[in-house]
């Protein structure tokens, strides 16, 4: 398959970074260029429109987007991939004659189109033309021979010919390479029911069945993006041949170190003597022997901003076996120039040097630094004052002592902080055996080591723990990634003449090797690793350069897999890969024993511009030492490395600014603040790019986040999936300047949302099933019990009838999926001067509270309320208007603080039967990632407990387990009665070190004993729809946030689990009993749930009707350390032991809950990434 291919075979949902202000921009070329010509701007309308069509087609608006086709074809009919969607717009809008048609005169430009060969057998199969289908099917197969819906319609043709040997084995590859997939599964045993194999039919039966309940499953529907890759329409990344200039850019690199006064003693030896050195025993056996092997390997450069001033600073690591040369620190200053700061900033050390990783590990907002060393390595904390302090000790570093060759930070557990994994290559302690041997490759290596950080300021060994030990391999470099875009990160390990390691993330803490499975394990002279998106699928290419001859280049075939070739060399030991002439592709940086060398993207192919980019004139020693990223600010990458004399060398590039430019600066908040891990995808008219940040020596690509926009000059939309898996799209992003973005302190998990019709409108209420969460994590490998049902309270103006019918909206606004089993309604009614309230708090676990309604009457506050530094609140909790109290330390986990409490005199309530305490607040919640990184740090959460003072002044702890309001502003009521033991003065302490923000606490000594009528209404009717995103607003600038019906957003920057969900219309029946048959829902899904109330008896005068919306379910959320973060399943159901389940446990199959899934659940999600469109 060529290079060029790949990009025809990804799942373009994902990647459709389109805005409106992109539509509204027009055309946007970079004036000044060859590339602005007449050609080039109506090229690029082209492009724009095909891409506002896809938009539309994501949108499921067919005519629209097949209007957006033809402009294109109108302005130039031979213009391709408008042609193939247009076809593929006729066919979902069931214009299947206009389909055909359109396909054919794209098969006469194309006749290998495998988009529109799949097409016409989807044609041909709807209209029973079953050997044309096959034709055009196995066309698709021969080329694609992997593809899943491909062989299921093969499956499916040969079924209906009744050749069910050929049907069973499509049906078997489908599975082979999607085992998740339902309707593969369903078919397989279907044919071989019919093929006579009942007996594996029913086993594949049972198979399908259990498929379907375990939520994971997918299918192949009728709708656009339902019917695999080959139905999906083509979006344009920028590599097309026709967006790709041939013509040798006026880019030349310059030895500007003069110039920059980049001036620092350096020790840059070169490999090949040590590489293949024969070796005596004796000979080995001197110390000068070890000393210049060990310094054949060593020293190295890096970049990155020590004191926050925006500028990239250098650090050179000297490896000396004479002890002379120490590590240097360049500070870049104002005027361009480097100063040296080492002194000062202490970081001078002098030891046999590898290589630094540069990261924030403590989250200070300051640059730390690990330095690897062959020996003790040494983590330097940043100060803030331009300093550093030896860290290593306090930090648990100090007690391994190898030769580490590569190192990377990177939050592996995606807890919010840097873990460190640094790769040891050979034990220079222990001779081979024999009388000779050869260098590496006789030398037994030394384990790896990944260090997770506990959030304290120390590490702590967890190789053993990952399942990572045991191997000696020779590792020499490595890059975390995250190759198959699953959200985690992995790591792909390069080892010296041994099998690489490509280690999938478990998100257990554990990983699995799959280089082997997926052909990247080839054995090789490697001591580098490049790493970046070059194919533009969206999935991470890695480039290894070989010490001994051609580089091998493995592409991602945008399934998680890959491919290989090679690209020819004289050998190289580092590269990188950059864009060096900022047309949007990036290129392959190597140097080698030859020198420099870039080698150019031109989309299908490299071409070797050495020469013409002026990187022959500069030499290298044939090492390691390499660095790229923009020093100068002027927009184009730089380099830094070592001359062949072992100087240190600034390379200026010169002529890449001609083509646009956007450089993102990135601050982590949720995730590590140095925002490791991220993945940037960047959209400008035809181009898309994805970049993914990395910390690791040597260094697999540019240090910052530069998108070379080739010809143009406006940036369409930037979105970022930060490490903690949150999503964020910006549209306010220069062109050929900085811009600073800033991880929001977005809520991705939470609950859905309650809105009631108030005589004029659908007014938001609150949040509720707070506690219905499956899979939360509370600490490493324990997970919560939920609680599934919720009474919420809605007052009287709150929700009005209309023509008798009380009208609700339950709405999912967030990155989750909810399962609604069971909603009714009850009236209570009541005297106008009493108030009503639920039983309802959350508690950590079982038993939850029982059904009850408080009815309370002349609730009043303390006497006085005071917190734990002695601060008077009691204007805070008064009354309900969004003042509380809040200053309580918070500690770095979202949810947690300094345990802290309130104290409250309550006065004398001796003569009181009863006593109540009314407590309003809402929640900061805590999520699996906060409970994961607190636990390491030794920190738990204390869920609010109730004390009281005895007659002695003693406090005393009468309610171990107080409750909490769950999310958003709730009242919740705890009851005193018989707990008091000082009466006559009564005062009561809460304890908490949870982030709970009291609103209002009054006390209740009212007898209860109020007339209260209750009555119950079931569903009428039940509606599920597409509704959107209603506006989150505050009234004051303060949390919590609430939420506008009357501006609805059509797009929320959330994913969404994989699976399938309820078809929207009718879902009445599945909400009358709390029977495991769910209403699954998606953000942006709403219900409309009517309540007939016309047979309610009348409201007595003097009472009032309030109301309390009962509602069961379950909830599952997208915080990737939560348990299955990605899918829908497996389902939960109420008699479950645990989530996930217990050894043994299953969902309840049964004929009425396959007749459920099947007639229910037929929206299929494939695609786990929201999109952003593009819609005027």
């Amino acid at each position: 398959m060529s290079f060029m291919q790949f990009w025809k075979l990804r799942n373009l949902g994902v990647y459709s970074l389109l805005v409106c202000t992109a539509i509204a921009g027009g055309i946007y070329l970079r004036s000044g260029t060859v590339a602005q010509t007449n050609q080039a701007q109506q090229r690029e309308e082209l492009y724009r429109l095909n891409n506002l069509g896809v938009a539309y087609m994501e949108q499921y608006k067919h005519e629209e987007a097949a209007a957006e086709f033809k402009k294109a074809l109108a302005q130039d009919p031979n213009f391709l991939i408008a042609r193939v969607n247009l076809a593929l717009a006729y066919y979902f809008q069931q214009d299947m004659k206009s389909a055909l048609a359109e396909a054919q005169i794209a098969l006469k430009q194309d006749p290998n189109n495998l988009q529109m060969r799949y097409l016409l057998g989807a044609l041909y199969k709807n209209s029973r033309q079953i050997d044309d289908a096959i034709s055009e099917y196995k066309k698709v197969a021969v080329a694609d021979p992997d593809d899943v819906a491909t062989n299921i319609n093969l499956g499916q043709l040969y079924s209906q010919k009744q050749q069910y040997g050929e049907a069973i084995s499509y049906f078997r590859k489908a599975l082979d390479a999607e085992p998740y997939n339902a309707t593969a599964a369903y078919s397989l045993a279907t044919a071989l029911i019919r093929s006579g194999d009942r007996q594996a039919g029913q086993q594949a039966m049972d198979r399908f069945q259990q498929l379907r309940a375990s939520g994971y499953a997918t299918t192949l529907g009728l709708l656009y993006l339902e019917q695999g890759r080959y139905g999906e329409a083509i979006l344009s990344q920028g590599n097309e041949p026709e967006l790709v200039s041939k013509e040798v850019p006026a880019v030349r690199f310059v030895n500007a170190s003069s110039a920059s006064a980049v001036s620092a003693g350096l020790i840059a030896r070169s490999y090949t003597a040590a590489i293949g050195r024969k070796l005596s025993a004796s000979e080995f056996s001197q110390p000068a022997t070890k000393n210049d092997l060990v310094g054949s390997f060593g020293s190295s450069v890096g970049l990155f901003d020590y004191n926050n001033d925006g500028r990239l600073d250098i650090y050179l690591v000297n490896c000396d076996p004479q002890g002379k040369l120490s590590n240097r620190l360049l500070q870049n200053q104002a005027d361009g120039k480097f100063a040296d700061v080492t002194d000062r900033a202490k970081v001078g050390a002098t030891a046999l040097g590898m290589g630094a990783i540069f990261g924030d590990y403590n989250n200070d907002g300051y640059t730390d630094i690990l330095v690897i060393n062959y020996g003790s390595n040494i983590l330097y904390r940043n100060n803030g004052d331009g300093t550093y302090t030896d860290a290593t000790a306090g930090a648990g570093l100090d007690k391994d002592k190898h030769w580490s060759l590569t190192a990377a930070f990177v939050d592996y557990d995606h807890d919010g902080d840097l873990d460190i994994f640094v790769g040891n290559f050979v034990d220079m302690s222990k001779w081979p055996g024999g009388e000779s041997a050869t260098f590496p490759d006789d030398f037994v290596g030394e384990p790896n080591i990944l260090y997770r950080n506990n959030g304290n300021g120390t590490f702590t060994d967890v190789t053993a723990q990952a399942g990572l030990s045991g191997a000696a391999t020779r590792t020499t470099a490595i890059v975390c990634t995250d190759f198959d875009n699953r959200r985690d990160i992995d790591f792909y390990i390069v080892n010296y003449n041994q099998p690489n390691q490509l280690l999938s993330n478990r998100r257990d803490g554990t990983f699995k090797d799959v280089a082997a499975e997926l052909g990247v394990a080839n054995a090789g002279s490697s001591f580098a690793v490049a790493a970046g998106d070059l194919n533009k699928d969206s999935f991470t290419d890695f480039y290894l350069p070989q010490a001994n001859g051609a580089g091998i280049l493995y592409l991602s075939n945008g399934r998680g897999g890959f491919t290989s070739r090679t690209i020819a060399g004289a050998g190289s030991l580092s590269a990188q890969l950059i864009d060096y002439d900022n047309d949007g592709l990036l290129d392959v940086l190597e140097v080698g024993r030859d020198g420099f060398h870039i080698r150019r993207n031109l989309g299908n192919d490299f071409v070797d511009l050495s020469g013409a980019a002026g990187l022959d004139r500069l030499k290298s020693p044939g090492n390691r030492l390499l660095a790229s990223a923009d020093l100068d600010a002027d927009g184009d990458p730089d380099l830094l490395s070592a001359s062949a004399d072992s100087t240190l060398i600034l390379i200026k590039n010169e002529g890449g600014n001609k083509n646009g430019w956007a450089r993102i600066s990135l601050e982590g908040k949720t995730s590590n603040k140095s925002a490791v891990g991220a993945k940037i995808q960047l959209r400008s008219g035809s181009l898309g790019q994805k970049i993914e940040t990395y910390s690791s020596t040597p260094a697999p690509a540019g240090v910052d986040v530069l998108f070379g926009l080739g010809y143009r000059n406006r940036v369409d939309s930037v979105r970022i999936i930060w490490p903690a898996g949150i999503v964020q799209s910006e549209i306010d992003v220069k062109a050929n300047a900085t811009t600073q973005i800033k991880e929001l302190d977005r809520k991705g998990t939470s609950c859905p949302l309650l809105y009631a019709w108030n005589g004029n409108e659908y007014q938001f209420v609150t949040d509720f099933l707070g506690g219905c969460a499956i899979g939360y994590l509370v600490a490493p490998g324990v997970y919560n019990y939920p609680d599934t049902d919720e009474y919420i309270r809605v007052s009287s103006s709150q929700l009005k009838e209309r023509d008798g019918i009380y009208s609700i909206l339950m709405n999912n606004q967030l990155e989750e999926v909810i399962y609604f089993d069971q909603s009714k309604l009850l009236a209570v009614d009541h005297p106008v001067d009493v108030a009503i309230y639920p039983n309802e708090r959350l508690m950590p676990g079982p038993p939850f509270p029982e059904f009850k309604i408080y009815a309370v009457k002349g609730a009043r506050p303390p006497l006085s309320a005071v917190d734990d530094r002695g601060q008077d609140i009691l204007p805070l909790i008064s009354k309900v208007d969004r003042n509380y109290p809040e200053g309580f330390e918070l500690l770095p986990f979202k949810g947690y603080a300094r345990e802290h409490w309130i104290t409250l005199d309550l006065g004398d309530l001796s003569k009181a039967k009863r006593v109540v305490l009314l407590l309003t607040a809402w929640i900061d919640y805590a999520d699996s990632t906060a409970n994961l990184a607190a636990s390491q740090a030794g920190e738990k959460l204390i869920p609010p407990y109730l004390q009281v003072k005895n007659r002695r002044g003693e406090w005393e702890t009468v309610i171990a387990q107080m409750g909490f309001p769950a999310g958003l502003t709730k009242t919740m009521v705890v009851d005193l009665t018989g707990k008091l033991l000082n009466a006559t003065k009564t005062e009561v302490r809460i304890v908490t070190s949870m982030r709970i923000y009291w609103d209002q606490i009054v006390v209740d000594s009212s007898s209860g004993e109020f007339p209260v009528r209750v009555s119950e209404m079931r569903p009428m009717r039940a509606e599920l729809r597409w509704r959107g995103f209603p506006r989150e607003y505050s009234p004051d600038g303060k949390r919590p946030l609430l939420y506008d019906y009357r501006v609805i957003e059509q797009s929320a920057p959330w994913k969404a689990h994989i699976g399938n969900y309820t078809r929207y219309g009718d879902v009445r029946e599945l909400l009358e009993e709390a029977d495991d048959m769910y209403v699954i829902t998606r953000n942006g899904d709403e219900m409309q749930i009517d309540f007939d109330g016309r047979g309610l008896p009348a409201v007595p005068a003097g009472w009032v009707r309030d109301f309390l919306v009962y509602a069961d379910g379950f909830g599952k959320d997208m915080d990737i350390n939560s348990a299955r973060p990605d899918c829908l399943g497996p389902l939960p159901f109420h008699k479950m032991r645990s989530y996930p389940y217990s050894a043994g446990e299953s969902y309840p199959m049964d004929k009425k809950r396959l007749e459920y899934l099947e007639k229910y659940n037929t929206r299929s999600v494939r695609v786990v990434g929201p999109h952003l469109q593009a819609l005027p």
